[in-house]
């Protein structure tokens, strides 16, 4: 399997020439631990993390002095710039060994060094229980082409209910089985997914891993 298999999708990012203030209130906002940080066409540039920011701002001695500094500095002066990255047809193995040498929690996954996923180690995680060994296989090409083509069909299949709010990541599929991930509000919910996921065309069949509980509100990758 590869990158594009398990990624997030919708990753927030921060300009590098936006303050260390905007740039707090974005993480905070977002309820994630770092940004990928952007040049003013989009290019990855960075990452600035709440270790950044905190040393940036929290580590001053006058707190009124932080925040008046922190709307003058830019977040192009604190970010780390020397980041892991990789591409969306980056296998799984790859990037647990990436993360493990280099002891990083997560990868971004570049297109044209635009940031057009996340993979974290919860996803690889995902991957594992999903499909066990399978996650180091490279799928033959066939199965790939009909596994790229089904994720769109059934995305599109559950933005058409209102009531299920699912992300990319959310949703693994290999040789036409489809493993559902996330925390929904209810058991009838729970049912409900599988059951509009089974009517799309080209799904053998669908794994549950769905928990029943409080949906955590925000973005839940980087």
């Amino acid at each position: 399997m590869e990158a594009k298999d398990v990624m997030s999708d919708g990753v927030i990012s921060v300009n590098a020439r936006a303050s260390l203030l905007e740039a707090a209130r974005l993480l905070v906002n977002a309820g994630v631990s770092a940004l990928p940080v952007i040049d003013d066409h989009g290019m990855m540039v960075g990452i600035v993390s709440e270790a950044d920011l905190i040393r940036g701002m929290a580590a001053q001695p006058d707190a009124n002095k932080a925040v008046t500094d922190a709307k003058a500095r830019q977040v192009s002066e604190i970010m780390t710039r020397d980041v892991v990255t990789a591409g969306e047809e980056t296998s799984l193995k790859e990037l647990a060994n990436l993360m493990l040498s280099r002891n990083i929690k997560r990868v971004p996954i570049l297109r044209d060094r635009s940031v057009v996923g996340i993979v974290s180690r919860i996803d690889l995680l995902q991957a594992l229980v999903s499909v066990g060994e399978g996650m180091y296989v490279s799928k033959p090409a066939a199965a790939r082409t009909a596994d790229d083509n089904l994720r769109p069909a059934i995305m599109a299949a559950l933005q058409r209910e209102n009531w299920a709010q699912v992300g990319r990541s959310d949703v693994v599929i290999a040789h036409g089985v489809v493993h559902l991930w996330g925390v929904v509000a209810s058991d009838a919910m729970r049912s409900a997914f599988v059951d509009a996921v089974r009517k799309v065309s080209g799904v053998t069949s669908v794994e549950n891993h769905m928990h029943v509980g409080r949906p955590h509100v925000g973005a839940r990758r980087f």
